[in-house]
């Protein structure tokens, strides 16, 4: 009988060797994780630029840019541009004009006449004249309306807290994209050059630069920031209990074509293969081109696949859900992560080779001595 336990033990306990190998061999095939506004931003459209005093003559050069930073179309037409020479209506936007979410709107002086690299045409052209040394303007919705905006240079009269510096010859007035622009960010191959004209702290003298190239762009231009190009997703932390209430915090960061963060409030969508978000799909809008969400377990073990989604640009990453501790002859032993169920077959296969190891240690020596038995030998020569 002995005997037999132990062959029996010896034939058991080789695929058992083979067992925890084999779970971390398995487990080499696990899942892999895949591929500002910034504060003071304004909530209306904006004065972004001016150009007062072009190089040479002023006719048909002088501009007024209007920005919209906002995340849906504005109607603007009937609008009109206050300067200090016609404190009334110096322009009037036409009827059914509208500004598109992170667009540009121009309005240019009669006869236009572009710079290099303008546009060929502003959006709205009229005769408009803007005082070099103290001059100011004033977008109004409409004749004796609202004030939406203002801007003063120089020795101006009328400004937001304060005046910006005058230009000199050639020089525009532009608004910052964000508190630290500076000439140089948002001149061309600067770090703002592509984040909008959105900044407004209702102080010019802070949210505004002197730019020494002037860059008109009217509705034609690409909206600044632009719309959603590429979305990263990581998540912390990346392995959870699968208990249906430990949770991980999903970071998507999304970015435009210039790899620049989306404007403030683009929505992200959420979406998961295992466990659940606050609501199915779930989504959250931006902040600095980030949007996060917090997903929370299920009650079964695996690899959860999160996609987060901004119009047509998506990323993912996963998280994994690991199994409860099982208990085992009173004792619990925790359940590996990883390929769960391979490491729960090696840790199953623990009290196995145990039990085999010691039953082997117990009939071996009984074996050997019955093997050198004489009575054996002669029986075994029959």
């Amino acid at each position: 009988m002995r005997r037999a336990l132990g062959i029996i033990a010896e034939r058991a306990l080789l695929p058992l060797l083979f067992l925890p190998v084999l779970a971390l061999a398995m487990d080499g095939l696990g899942g892999v994780t895949s591929a500002e506004g910034p504060d003071g931003i304004a909530d209306h459209v904006v004065i972004s630029e001016v150009l007062p005093d072009p190089k040479g003559t002023d006719d048909g050069k002088e501009y007024i840019e209007l920005y919209n930073p906002t995340g849906a179309e504005v109607n603007i037409g009937g609008w009109v541009i206050d300067t200090k020479s016609d404190p009334d209506a110096d322009a009037l936007i036409p009827s059914g004009a509208k500004i598109q979410a992170h667009g540009f709107y121009l309005i240019g002086d009669k006869d236009w006449t572009p710079g290099t690299g303008w546009p060929s045409s502003p959006d709205c052209e009229d005769e408009i004249t803007l005082t070099n040394d103290d001059g100011w303007v004033r977008l109004r919705k409409g004749s004796g309306g609202k004030v939406v905006d203002i801007v003063g240079w120089g020795t101006a009269a009328i400004s937001e807290t304060a005046v910006i510096t005058k230009p000199i010859e050639g020089q525009s007035i532009e608004r910052k994209a964000q508190s630290s622009s500076t000439s140089e960010s948002m001149g061309s191959g600067g770090a703002d050059e592509f984040r909008g004209n959105g900044y407004d702290s209702d102080d010019n003298s802070f949210d505004f630069v002197l730019r020494d190239t002037p860059q008109p762009q009217n509705s034609s231009s690409p909206p600044e920031p632009g719309p959603p190009v590429t979305v990263t997703v990581i998540a912390y932390p990346t392995s959870i209990p699968a208990d249906g209430s430990s949770t991980s915090t999903i970071t998507a960061t999304v970015l435009d074509t210039y790899t620049n963060p989306v404007a403030d409030g683009t929505i992200v969508t959420f979406t998961t293969s295992l466990g659940s978000f606050p609501n199915e799909p779930y989504t959250n809008t931006t902040t600095s081109g980030v949007a996060t969400a917090t997903l929370r377990s299920g009650t079964v073990a695996g690899m959860a696949t999160i996609t987060a989604t901004s119009n047509s640009a998506f990323g993912t990453t996963t998280v994994e859900f690991t199994a409860l501790p099982i208990p085992i002859g009173g004792v619990t032993y925790p359940r590996a992560g990883g390929s769960a169920l391979w490491k729960e077959l090696a840790i199953l296969a623990i009290p196995a080779l145990l039990g085999a190891a010691f039953v082997l240690s117990r009939s071996k020596p009984r074996v050997r001595h019955w093997l050198s038995d004489r009575r054996y030998r002669r029986w075994s020569r029959k």
